[in-house]
């Protein structure tokens, strides 16, 4: 994006005003004189989504995995593999 920033920059200087703040993207699109492309309403919903999905599979696979070392636990004590 810079470098068709200062392509179309091209010889002639024209002073510039000082960024005082502001989303710099779209400041570098309108340099740029590109549209901002319009964002879907389910991105939010469908983040939400994948997060709740990822953290419900963590806290599965983590019971899961107490649950399979206690019965090993359990088993070898009963197999007098653990002195009590």
């Amino acid at each position: 994006a810079l470098a068709t920033l200062e392509f179309n920059r091209g010889e002639s200087r024209q002073p510039a005003l000082a960024a005082t703040g502001g989303n710099i993207v779209k400041r570098v699109r309108r340099l740029l004189a590109q549209p901002e492309t319009p964002r879907s309403a389910l991105t939010p919903v469908l983040s939400a989504a994948i997060l709740t999905v990822t953290i419900v599979a963590i806290i599965t696979i983590i019971n899961w995995l107490r649950l399979a070392v206690g019965n090993l636990f359990i088993g070898s004590c009963q197999q007098g593999g653990i002195p009590r």
